[in-house]
């Protein structure tokens, strides 16, 4: 089993097969290697997944049938079994018929999303987060959602505790964090949340009304040519993918909307979200559960790629929120820069805290690599960031109080720190450093 992520390096003459990019997304994951062209690995594969919760793939529609590893043939030897298959096209209908594969560089090139970066002396490397796949993802997102709901209903019978299930994410995966919370389809899946480096709750990924979407698709649709059909929708699903992919491109490039999210934001529907995040936490109407708020002091401050000053406001919104239904909320801002980076003025960048969040003090993952990509722009000048006794301290110390957090809801670890609850009137935080300190005025950190 191939995953696209195993050659995405911005240091392609350093890594042949595996770049730290693979290596970071799997950090404490096993991983194995399988020709399930040969019966023996099918073999292996039907024995793991005997024990397997969750089985997810993006291959062409067949294809893991072919190999004995499809649902139908799963099912059969793990009957509770969440089989979770994205693809670009579907796994039915015409063009997954047509056998077309959506994970290809090709998608990118139609679409017009292809780019092209690197480092000084060395040769262009292309993007491989394929445009199909991003907003596969998307559908993806609510299979799990429903999965969960699955969890909710079965897993003590496994052994596990449906009443306690901690949610957390980063960057965007702060953001979605952050619609789980907002919306009631989740209520009752999770118990505790943790929201790193982004939230839809403020300006960061606030998400869109369903009828400036709609606009925006009658746009989409006027430019396709079929918004005078009489059933539009009809007229638009029998188009070439291609054409509808070289549609979006265009409206981007005319509405010079080339944000991370593009035309397309969260909508709020009225179903999955009946109104923005942060209307919903300003009613009081979210989630409500013990929540953890993280940001890196140097994606505030800056000087990088991501800059975001706004996540504060956001944060504040959400703690006065779950404060306010009588909730913990905890704060904190991490700013541990490892020395060789630090010596160079880098500042703590965005991202800059997975590293230590999941235990990778002494860069066995090779992760580091890939967060050199956004500590280039923020002050680091060599791959290799010198990491030592400074950050181990602060990599088990985070372990120990998001695990705790997770089991508790309060992650303060005896012995070793004692974490305030935010307060509107204390305003109180944590700053997650060598050595660790509590501060005053996490709602007026503002870059200086």
């Amino acid at each position: 089993m191939g995953d696209t992520c195993r050659d995405l390096t911005p240091f392609g003459y350093l890594f042949r097969e595996q770049g730290p990019a693979f290596a970071h997304m799997n950090t404490n994951k096993y991983w194995l290697g399988l020709d399930l062209h040969k019966p023996e690995a099918q073999e292996v594969f039907h024995e793991l997944a005997a024990k397997a919760d969750i089985i997810e793939n993006n291959l062409r529609p067949g294809v893991m049938e072919s190999w004995n590893v499809g649902y139908r043939q799963i099912r059969e030897i793990n009957p509770r079994i969440i089989y979770l298959a994205k693809n670009g096209f579907g796994q039915w209908g015409k063009y997954a018929m047509e056998n077309r594969p959506s994970n290809d560089g090709a998608s990118q090139a139609f679409s017009g999303y292809a780019w092209l970066s690197s480092f000084p002396g060395q040769p262009p490397l292309k993007s491989r987060l394929y445009i199909c796949d991003n907003y596969g993802a998307l559908m993806g997102e609510l299979a799990v959602l429903a999965a969960l709901h699955w969890v909710q209903k079965n897993i003590a019978a496994f052994g596990g505790d449906p009443e306690n299930v901690t949610i957390f994410g980063e960057s965007g995966g702060g953001a979605k964090v952050a619609n789980l919370m907002a919306s009631p389809l989740a209520k009752g899946l999770f118990h505790r949340a943790i929201c790193q480096s982004g939230t839809s709750v403020g300006d960061f990924s606030p998400g869109k009304p369903l009828k400036e979407l709609e606009a925006m698709g009658e746009k989409l649709f006027a430019r396709l040519g079929v918004d005078k059909a009489k059933d539009p929708l009809a007229a638009a699903r029998v188009l070439p993918w291609e054409k509808i992919v070289e549609a979006d491109s265009a409206l981007i490039r005319e509405l010079a909307m080339f944000g991370p999210a593009g035309l397309w934001e969260a909508a709020v529907d009225g179903w999955f979200l009946p109104d923005t995040p942060t209307n919903i936490f300003r009613a009081d109407k979210q989630n409500t559960v013990p929540l953890i708020v993280c940001t890196n002091l140097g994606e505030l401050t800056g000087p990088g790629i991501l800059v975001l000053p706004e996540l504060i406001p956001g944060y504040v919104d959400m703690l006065a929120a779950v404060t306010k239904a009588g909730v913990k909320g905890y704060a904190c801002l991490f700013d541990q820069v490892p020395s060789k980076w630090k010596q160079t003025g880098c500042v703590s960048t965005h991202a800059m805290e997975l590293g230590y969040v999941f235990g990778d003090w002494d860069n066995t993952t090779g992760g580091w690599l890939l967060i050199f990509m956004l500590a280039s722009q923020s002050g680091a000048t060599s791959p290799d960031p010198e990491l030592g006794d400074a950050d181990r301290k602060v990599s088990e110390v985070m372990m120990a109080m998001w695990t705790r957090f997770a089991k508790t809801g309060n992650p303060s670890v005896k012995g070793l720190i004692e974490w305030p609850v935010w307060e509107p009137d204390t305003d109180l935080y944590l700053c997650i450093a060598e050595p660790l300190k509590v501060n005053s005025g996490f709602s007026k950190i503002v870059p200086k």
